[in-house]
């Protein structure tokens, strides 16, 4: 918070509460409705349901595939989890309670249920004007990129309100909302503030609704004309604790403020959208899951709208804890740990457990079972060893005996591991790419930062596998895919063959480059990208784009982890461009993706639908895939290493007070007709290995290289990126200190 936010703070006190805190925060326009019920800012029209929450809707009272759920604005992400409609009236709540083991007996992707409260219904204040109802707020900003604020106008009065879930785990879980109410009209209105609770589903002696007005809470106040009111509502799920309206604010205050630290802020000056979806996704990551009262996650729902069913899909948590370990490291220790304790299962199951009876509880779901530990290591390089204290031996265990399984089942130089799934769905081929891939970086980890935790003996066996897999991953799992030139593919059979087709539900290609397998710009990435997205690849839905996915049914079709396999295909700016395009125009007004946006055969590109539930999958694919490809942040706390290489579409991005170790990095990029650059501030208490690279246009000529001020010309490296080339320079940077390369270009014709 700049010296000057805090002036300006001080000097607005007849300011009311909501405007000074967004003075304080800023707003992120991140959602709106027009009058036609589309998007505001968007192109495209959500079909499926509106925008409005229908009345006793229960969107899983038909099997969950064909489900249309109601527009939602989704707050928690602790104890709790909340969908609101667009007036800010809560509509469905979860509250964590436990969880239980269901590994075997139900669905292969769920491995443990949840055990939740669930109250559904309409629950929050009712604002009477007159003594008549008014109901008129609509979505149109995040506060802080965090916290939804509803405004709307109604009968000469305007109302806003904040609604948020405060997590500290050491309070009832709870919503929180500060309102505003303003008379623009020449006459005095009698204003009445009410608790609201009409429900359908859940035990109403759980629930209390406080309200207070002013500074009482009587809920009754007279506003003269051009007046205002300000209230605050505290909506309890257990036993309602002794507050009041400064407690509420001060709690919503310190909950943005809690993001701040974790996030830091990020601004692209000429495409505001992404500067604020890189937030909202790493926010709808984290209101994926729940902790139960004892602080411990129980796992994940789809995505972060609140619905009742039990279970738990443990490769979408696990992607969602990417966004975590980058950016909550409390709460991705958590998600490790329940992660870790359910990861290898005794035996496999299910449908294609019976075609392979021989398959191990590690070949039930490869992926799945090597997954806790690449997050773990993502955790622990991003915010070091400390980050795990809390779960070491617990994750000690984990990686033990999975070291060991892969140690043991590697039967030969050349061997590619088996696996029944992915997630639910059956894997392609015998032997599956992206498995194989989170496999290896899974004894990378083992090997390399874990090696204090498994032993001298399983480390050194767990570096030589790893070597022996990457290579035979590279060797095994390619293939000529035609026009499109050599690369991955989505598997191999035993005799050799590949699956020629992508799945729209596997994404560990798409995060190859960041689980270090691979370099951002492999062209057998990036030629698999192209190839899963055209004609040739036979589940590519042509008319509206997109990888298809449909079992039994024509209800959904398209689904959403294919979208984020597409950013892979973007090797210049203008292509990026077209695939980050893509992305936008399947989100929701508030920055949600949904799982299935597509019908089976929909032949119109613009009927995009809210079908399954939000994905919680993708929140944390793309999160990993924009912070460390586009952004081209990597930072690495336990080698004290730092790498900025930005490939953006854009002219250029500022992150201030992004988290680093004990302190934050703040970054810049530029990039012009004239040139590019990139800066870094180290604002840690300890030196750091940096590397800048400056991505040159392609057709642009270098005519100087400066890197601190001084000439660079011959100390820097230019390497190959995409499809040109990259200026980069490496150095030391001392506490405090910054660092800028500076590219000057000269074009051949005028630009």
């Amino acid at each position: 918070m700049t010296q000057e936010t805090l002036d300006a703070h001080k000097t607005t006190d007849a300011a009311s509460v909501i405007d000074r805190l967004v003075t304080l925060h800023g707003l992120l326009p991140a959602f709106g409705l027009a009058q036609t019920g589309a998007a505001a800012d968007r192109q495209t029209l959500f079909a499926g349901a509106g925008f409005d929450w229908p009345e006793c809707a229960n969107p899983e009272a038909v099997h969950s595939r064909q489900t249309d759920y109601p527009f939602s604005v989704d707050i928690g992400g602790g104890q709790l989890a909340a969908a609101l409609d667009r007036t800010g009236t809560v509509r469905r709540v979860v509250t964590a309670l436990g969880e239980r083991d269901v590994r075997g007996a139900t669905i292969p992707g769920v491995y443990t249920y949840k055990e939740v409260g669930f109250w559904e219904g309409s629950i929050g204040w009712e604002i009477m004007v007159d003594d008549t109802s008014l109901r008129c707020p609509t979505g149109n900003g995040f506060l802080g990129g965090v916290v939804p604020l509803f405004s709307g106008k109604a009968d000469g009065v305007e109302v806003r309100a904040l609604v948020s879930s405060p997590r500290d785990a050491a309070q009832s879980p709870r919503i929180d909302a500060l309102l505003e109410i303003r008379n623009a009209t020449d006459r005095p209105r009698k204003i009445q503030i009410a608790p609201l609770v009409l429900l359908t589903r859940g035990d109403a002696d759980q629930l209390s609704v406080q309200v207070f007005v002013g500074e009482g809470a009587e809920g009754i106040a007279e506003m003269p004309a051009h007046g205002v009111v300000e209230a605050a509502v505290r909506i309890s799920f257990s036993a309602p604790e002794a507050t009041d309206a400064a407690a509420i604010q001060g709690s919503l205050e310190d909950e943005i403020a809690q993001r701040h630290r974790l996030f830091g802020q990020l601004t692209v000056p000429d495409e505001e959208w992404f500067g604020g979806q890189v937030l909202r996704l790493v926010e709808l990551a984290r209101q994926s899951g729940l902790n139960s009262p004892d602080g411990r996650s129980i796992g994940s729902f789809w995505g972060s709208n609140a619905n009742p069913i039990p279970d738990v899909w443990f490769r979408d948590f696990a992607y969602t804890s990417f966004a975590m370990a980058e950016f909550d490291p409390e709460q991705a220790a958590r998600s490790v740990a329940h992660l870790a304790r359910y990861a290898i299962p005794e035996a496999a199951w299910e449908r294609e457990a019976d075609v392979h009876p021989e398959a191990s509880g590690i070949e039930h779901s490869l992926g799945n079972a090597a997954m806790p530990a690449v997050v773990a290591h993502k955790l622990v390089v991003v915010h070091g060893l400390e980050a795990i204290a809390n779960i070491r031996d617990e994750l000690a265990d984990y990686l033990k005996v999975l070291a060991g399984q892969l140690i043991e089942l590697h039967a030969s130089p050349n061997h590619l591991y088996s696996t029944l799934y992915i997630s639910d769905g059956p894997s392609r081929g015998d032997f599956h790419t992206g498995s194989n891939i989170v496999a290896w970086a899974a004894l990378v980890a083992c090997g390399g930062d874990f090696a204090d935790l498994i032993g001298p003996e399983l480390a050194e066996r767990s570096r030589d596998v790893a070597a022996q897999l990457g290579a035979a991953i590279r060797s095994r799992c390619t293939a000529d895919l035609g026009t499109f030139g050599p690369g991955f593919v989505e598997g191999i059979y035993q005799d050799g063959r590949p699956v020629a087709v992508h799945d729209g539900e596997e994404s560990d290609l798409t995060l190859a480059s960041y689980f270090g397998y691979t370099d951002r710009d492999d062209p057998f990435v990036v030629n698999h990208a192209r190839w899963a997205w055209s004609a040739e690849n036979p589940y590519y839905a042509v008319a509206t784009g997109g990888v298809d996915f449909w079992d039994w049914d024509d209800y959904n079709g398209v689904t959403y982890p294919g979208h984020g396999h597409v950013l892979a295909t973007g090797t210049d700016p203008k292509s990026l461009r077209a695939a980050l395009g893509l992305v936008r125009q399947t989100t929701d007004v508030d920055g949600s993706i949904w799982w299935w946006p597509f019908a089976h055969g929909e032949t119109d590109g613009a009927r995009v639908k809210r079908g399954l539930g939000k994905c919680g999958w993708v929140s944390g694919v793309l999160t990993a895939r924009l912070l460390h490809d586009v952004y081209g942040i990597r930072r690495d706390w336990l080698n004290k290493q730092v790498t900025i290489a930005p490939f953006i579409p854009w002219k250029g991005y500022d992150w201030s007070d992004l988290p680093f170790g004990d302190g934050v990095l703040d970054i810049a990029a530029k990039v012009g007709l004239e040139l590019v650059s990139v800066r870094l501030t180290n604002r840690t208490s300890t030196k750091l290995e940096t590397t800048l690279e400056a991505a040159i246009p392609e057709g642009a000529m270098i005519e100087d290289i400066r890197y601190r001020g001084e000439n660079a010309r011959y100390q820097s490296e230019v390497v190959r990126s995409y499809s040109s080339s990259a200026v980069r320079m490496s150095g030391e940077l001392a506490p405090n200190e910054s660092a800028e390369l500076v590219v000057t270009l000269r074009w051949a014709e005028p630009r």
